[in-house]
């Protein structure tokens, strides 16, 4: 990669003597020893990426870039991290020149190749103390171990040659200890991810991770998979760089914010070579004038022809209905492009029109003076929901709005009367989880005025599905007596069913986007020998700790979270309401809160409901005071005021370092409605109080101390010389307390 020069200016007057920067040759080994153990913080994911993208620049210099390098990765049976290439290869002289110098490149000069700075060549050293390069020229293999010796400089010698019929390239051989096995082999498969062509990995092609890629472009990508709330990618020379949003400068000037919330973990970002710097370490970017400029241009970019290609998918829908119902999938809380919304809805329409996902039913001018009110006299509408009082039957609701989904079936019923309309619309509900919109016609309401009231409301007759096209159900024999007259004896028409057996369903960790239906499976449990943990549903929607129910893509992290606090596979079983006393009154079922409450009061030796006290006491202060006293570590803060809030914390994070505190915090925060035993707080607000003012400088010392990601960004010393100024101003101030 090109080196991207900056311009000097230097002014000078009246200079007698100069001396040049250099390094003394007692200084080289430990200058060497700072290049290879304090350079990268991750030596495994170092010695693959600058391993592999070197192979990578092999093949391109080669002429042969389509071609795949060759991984093999370690295993318990053979200790060895390869990477193979089949390049020029590198004959005597350039191994040592390569290998053997820092800061020596063969890549200044060409934005086609990936490496620059002379440094990643000898990374094998941030793992180990030695690694062996097997160099493959016209039919001699010459084995080389690059290895560090007593002066702590390192050397690298030549170990043989020998006769071989393998192919021209270069071979790099890492030893690799048993217990970092699994680390390779993860962070291999992470870090190989973006390369364009993918590597062969112990002789297979490099599986492609999940994706679910709803747009693209020539040079971005959008994932429907990827993590919303985390950090966009910049993939440049096969390598991806999670891009810190916070240093963007200028990205939202004009916007809002908008283009920040865009630029989420969905989207990816593909860069030509020498577009951004990177740091050093080649483990993220460097944050220049130039890189963000870049950076910036592309995600702006990437939003318009988003844009462009969202509009054409609205441009194609048939009505302003049709396009309501893509809005509502696209811009929902839930939807695809969530995360897009703010930016993208400012530059779409629908032929002109604003797209509201709500339909007032009612609010349409019939002309020479008409009324709102006057359809109320052409059409009723109603939805068909399913009643959560007494046996649970589909209902109609008489309506006079309703939201664009697409779960929603619009019906129109052009007879006057309600026979059969049960039969036809409670299967929709029971089986297919729509919601049947209905829209029924008064004898005297002409097709004129159907086609106005249609057109506007934003409906063309595609849209409806006439009632009488829906095939009529049993539904007594297929629902169950709540649609029909009970027989004299109370038997169920629909026969004899086992009695521990219930039909359920079974939780799938199904997608967002998903109809409801699809994120569960039909399943059978046995309630005399299965112990289940399970929720009730209906209409595929679970009811939480208060009875209220929510869309099912909520239980993914519950699912999740209870599997890593009980070590077991949980699977959340979804029980239809009319099944639920069965499953409330049997001794193998458990209600999926009440495994909450029983898992988490485990973890927690039966304190929950003080350490929920405690947390509200700490999280809120004004001051992140768990992060500063976390930050600050042991500082000595003498025997103040302070020094009993960080004592108080202490003890609080004390009850809790247990080892799935982080997931026991996320299931209580995001599912905040599970009802707890409140208790009374060990941790006093009047720990806290009066700090600020005892303190003058304490919210300016603590900015400097917390924020996650700042604080990681800090190097050492700087870490240390924070810490010590809180020391020495906080025992200042107790020096004066009296």
């Amino acid at each position: 990669m090109k080196v991207i020069e900056k311009e000097t200016t230097i002014e000078s007057s009246g200079v007698t003597t100069t001396a040049k920067f250099g390094i003394k040759e007692a200084g080289v080994g430990h200058i060497f020893h700072i290049l290879r153990n304090q350079l990268y913080s991750d030596a495994a994911t170092a010695v693959i990426r600058e391993y592999a993208t070197n192979a990578a620049d092999a093949h391109i210099e080669a002429g042969i870039s389509e071609r795949p390098i060759e991984v093999t990765l370690p295993s318990r049976l053979n200790l060895q991290f390869k990477i193979r290439d089949y390049g020029k290869s590198l004959n005597p002289e350039e191994i040592v020149d390569i290998f053997a110098f820092y800061g020596e490149s063969t890549k200044r000069n060409t934005n086609n190749q990936t490496g620059m700075l002379g440094i990643g060549s000898k990374s094998g050293f941030a793992y180990g103390d030695n690694f062996v390069i097997n160099s493959y020229i016209d039919g001699t293999c010459t084995t080389y171990n690059a290895y560090i010796d007593d002066s702590q400089v390192g050397c690298i010698s030549k170990l043989g040659e020998a006769p071989t019929d393998l192919e021209n390239g270069l071979e790099i051989v890492i030893p690799v200890r048993s217990d970092d096995v699994e680390e390779f082999n993860e962070k291999a498969k992470k870090t190989l991810a973006h390369f364009k062509v993918a590597p062969l990995v112990n002789g297979r092609p490099l599986p492609k991770e999940k994706t679910n890629i709803i747009f693209e472009g020539d040079d971005w990508s959008w994932d429907g998979e990827g993590a919303e709330y985390g950090m966009p990618v910049a993939v440049m020379g096969n390598i991806g760089y999670p891009i810190e949003k916070t240093l963007l400068k200028g990205l939202d000037e004009e916007n809002e914010y908008s283009y920040s919330n865009f630029a989420c973990g969905n989207l990816k970002l593909e860069f030509a070579i020498g577009d951004l710097e990177i740091a050093a370490s080649r483990e993220g970017l460097q944050y220049s004038d130039y890189t963000i400029k870049n950076i910036n241009t592309k995600i702006k970019k990437a939003a318009s022809e988003m844009a462009a290609k969202l509009e054409a998918k609205f441009d194609a829908c048939e009505s302003l209905w049709a396009a309501r119902v893509l809005a509502h999938e696209v811009f929902d809380a839930y939807g695809t492009l969530r995360k897009a919304r703010e930016i993208l809805k400012k530059k779409i329409s629908y032929k002109g029109n604003d797209i509201d996902v709500r339909v007032k039913l009612y609010d349409v001018s019939m002309g020479n003076g008409g009324s709102l009110d006057s359809l109320e006299h052409l059409v009723e509408v109603h939805q068909y929901v399913k009643s959560y009082r007494g046996h649970q039957k589909v209902r109609p609701e008489k309506i006079d709005r309703l939201t664009a989904k697409d779960c929603v079936t619009l019906i129109e019923n052009t007879e006057t009367h309600r026979r059969g309309v049960l039969k036809r619309i409670v299967p929709l509900v029971e089986d297919d989880n729509k919601l049947p919109i209905m829209f029924t016609w008064k004898e005297n309401t002409s097709p004129k005025l159907k086609a106005r009231v249609k057109k506007q409301l934003g409906f063309i007759q595609k849209d409806f599905t006439q009632l009488t096209d829906i095939p009529e159900v049993d539904i007594v024999s297929k629902y169950g007596l709540a649609y029909g007259n009970r027989s004299s004896n109370g038997g169920n028409r629909r026969g004899d069913a086992s009695k521990s057996k219930e039909s359920v369903f079974v939780y799938n960790g199904g997608r967002s986007w998903n109809p409801e239906s699809e994120n569960w499976d039909a399943t059978e449990v046995d309630l005399d020998n299965d112990n289940v943990v399970y929720v009730e549903i209906n209409r595929y929607q679970y009811a939480d700790d208060h009875g209220t129910y929510q869309r099912s893509k909520m239980l993914d992290t519950l699912a999740r979270r209870l599997t890593l606090l009980t070590g077991d596979d949980v699977k959340i079983i979804g029980v239809k309401s009319r099944q639920i006393d069965k499953f409330k009154n049997s001794k193998n079922a458990t209600l999926a809160w009440d495994r909450v409450r029983t898992e988490v009061n485990k973890k927690l030796k039966g304190k929950v409901g003080q350490w929920i006290a405690n947390e509200r006491v700490i999280a809120g202060q004004d001051i992140n005071y768990r992060e500063f006293f976390k930050n600050l570590g042991e500082c000595d803060l003498g025997e103040g005021s302070l020094n009993n809030a960080r004592e108080a914390v202490n003890k609080h994070e004390d009850v809790t370092k247990v080892k799935d505190i982080n997931f026991i915090r996320e299931v209580m925060n995001h599912y905040h409605g599970i009802k707890y035993d409140e208790a009374k707080a060990t941790v006093s607000d009047d720990t806290f109080k009066g700090l600020e003012c005892l303190y003058p400088l304490l919210p300016m010392l603590v900015e400097n101390i917390t924020g996650y990601w700042e604080w990681q960004r800090k190097s050492a010393d700087e870490q240390k010389k924070l810490k010590a100024n809180v020391m020495h101003y906080v025992n200042l101030v107790n020096s004066n307390v009296v």
